[in-house]
């Protein structure tokens, strides 16, 4: 039996969870769909999963054109690319589909382009993580939110954050320093030659 797998996975690490879900075709038939909230993981490994649950509940013995935007999940599984982040669910992957007895091909599709089936994919990763996780900026954290109503953790961001932000803007002063020393000793330089 051939069959036509639609895959998505997304991932927010501000707010640490995201979600996966794939849609099972036959003949351009929805025969299944299905999506899936996860959390401590990263976009690369649930777009993976996505593609790894899918394959996974296909019938033993399947041919299955696996549709998918993430050319990084693509490459990693058909062996294409070499898997340096993520073996495990690599390997887990390769060790399926040789037992399941399926045949794999693989095809890219970009991503929020009008492509029906990776926009519903796309759909029921935002319902199963219950937030829009094509945002870049999302957090979970309230934006008023004081200083008192903080736990320790979130504080500890907050630290690291605007610490981070602190060196930055140093070392922007210290080269714009630099540059102004450079400059008055190439003036000095000119005047005295």
């Amino acid at each position: 039996m051939k069959f036509q797998l639609y895959t998505d996975g997304g991932y927010s690490m501000s707010a640490d969870f995201g979600a996966f879900a794939y849609v099972i075709l036959q003949d351009g038939e929805l025969l299944h769909r299905h999506a899936e909230k996860i959390e401590h993981e990263t976009n690369n490994r649930a777009e993976i999963k996505a593609i790894m649950y899918g394959v996974q509940a296909l019938p033993d013995n399947s041919e299955v054109e696996v549709f998918s935007d993430s050319q990084y999940a693509l490459g990693v599984l058909s062996g294409r690319y070499r898997a340096k982040k993520n073996p495990d669910l690599v390997e887990k992957y390769k060790r399926m589909i040789v037992g399941k007895g399926i045949k794999a091909s693989y095809t890219w599709v970009r991503g929020h382009n009008g492509d029906k089936w990776n926009e519903l994919c796309d759909q029921l990763c935002n319902e199963a993580a219950g937030a829009d996780l094509n945002v870049r900026d999302f957090s979970k954290k309230k934006p008023s939110q004081s200083l008192e109503d903080m736990d320790y953790n979130d504080l500890v961001e907050l630290y690291k954050s605007v610490r981070a932000e602190l060196v930055r803007r140093n070392n922007e002063i210290e080269t714009l320093i630099k540059e102004d020393i450079d400059y008055e000793q190439r003036r000095i330089n000119e005047s005295e030659g």
